[in-house]
């Protein structure tokens, strides 16, 4: 669920999220994430940077030959010129509104997309010293939970949740005395983009029905707290609540124009990653730039704002300026000294370009040998919903 993915169906290898976690723990920004945002703000102030707030954008506008970028239309007909335009709404929407269409465009919305959720904000009346900073609740139904989510795009019977207490970490996150929290509840994406301004084709049918969110947010409001209530022991929340704010599908799409309102962006799945994963380079137009979570290298913020530094990167040698930061003919940042967490190691082992080639063809020859044995991988997939109970007896599989 880090990636927006279902566990069941995630690449093993980010199972090493949670060692790291364990194993050198996290940064939490005092302030909560948007003082990272604010940081920012401060030194785009202090080196003259105008920035323009709620000014929407409906266009990149683009050289006659329509293979450059020129600089952006925002809704009130205002034009702004520009040597390099970088976009960091979601990659999907900007391809399919921002940007002229393609066949590209297009194909990006039919890629899996991460889940959505359905998020609470809660403002409490007092702590609740039965809560922890982070709080997980998992169905009974575990499997069943995910597939709900992933393969049905919907929301489980018996959710799993996760609950953030920040103010017990951050004094600023509530009043003394008092406690905010927020409930991340997981649930399928919407079937239908309202974000596209392309033609969908006949071929696909007319839209699917979507569910009934405002009903759904009621009940899981309840179920929530009456999980909680009843596995923590802690008096009812409900009457502690003094302001609430929610966040569903339809809002993540239509207030952050997250297609689909899938909150991670792009799925991670095999295809969706590496080579596979959209350039921060727009496709077929000089002078475009994305960041975010559909890009390169992928979701979640320390990863986004490390792709950031990737563009800016890209865009400095594009334009044959200095990169200030590398030491290579130009300021040398000022900063601690790097430590062995700061040094990337690119020639030794598997890192190494010939031992990505080398892995590459191990896998490729262990597949040519399993597709040649006879060997037959099988599921029983009317044991699914035992995956994840712990009994080999519900696992399904079978091998002949």
């Amino acid at each position: 669920m880090y990636m927006g993915m279902s566990p069941f169906d995630a690449p093993g290898t980010y199972s090493l999220l949670q060692y790291t976690e364990l194993a050198e723990g996290i940064w939490y920004p005092v302030g909560g994430f948007h003082a990272v945002v604010a940081a920012m703000v401060r030194i785009c102030e202090r080196l003259g940077v105008d920035i323009r707030l709620s000014t929407p954008v409906s266009r990149v506008i683009m050289s006659p030959d329509g293979k450059t970028a020129t600089g952006v239309l925002t809704e009130a007909g205002d034009t702004l010129t520009a040597d390099v335009v970088i976009i960091n709404a979601d990659l999907v929407y900007a391809y399919n509104n921002l940007l002229a269409p393609t066949p590209y465009s297009r194909s990006l919305q039919t890629r899996q997309g991460s889940c959505s959720s359905i998020s609470f904000y809660w403002s409490l009346s007092r702590k609740v010293p039965e809560l922890s900073t982070h709080n997980i609740f998992l169905a009974d139904e575990y499997r069943e939970s995910f597939d709900a989510i992933f393969d049905r795009q919907s929301i489980p019977r018996e959710p799993s949740f996760y609950v953030n207490v920040p103010s017990r970490v951050d004094p600023s996150a509530a009043p003394e005395g008092k406690d905010s929290i927020v409930v991340l509840v997981p649930v399928g994406h919407l079937l239908n983009s309202s974000s596209s301004t392309t033609f969908t084709s006949p071929s696909k049918g007319l839209p699917k029905e979507e569910l009934n969110w405002p009903a759904l947010i009621a009940s899981t409001r309840a179920s929530i707290l009456s999980v909680i209530q009843s596995r923590t022991h802690c008096d009812s929340l409900a009457p502690l609540i003094t302001h609430e704010m929610v966040n569903d599908p339809i809002t993540w799409e239509d207030t952050f124009n997250l297609d689909k309102g899938s909150i991670l962006g792009l799925s991670h799945s095999f295809f969706n990653v590496l080579a596979f994963r959209p350039s921060t380079r727009a496709r077929g137009l000089k002078g475009c730039y994305f960041v975010g979570a559909s890009t390169h290298p992928g979701t979640g913020v320390p990863i986004v704002l490390a792709g950031a530094k990737v563009t800016t990167e890209q865009v400095l040698r594009d334009l044959g300026m200095e990169i200030p930061w590398t030491g290579m003919g130009g300021v040398e940042g000022k900063g601690k000294e790097k430590g062995e967490m700061d040094r990337v190691r690119r020639n030794g082992g598997l890192i190494s370009d010939f031992g990505i080639w080398v892995l590459a063809i191990v896998v490729l020859v262990v597949s040519v040998l399993y597709v040649n044995s006879g060997l037959l991988v099988t599921w029983d997939w009317d044991r699914k919903r035992g995956w994840g109970s712990g009994s080999l007896e519900g696992a399904g599989l079978g091998m002949r």
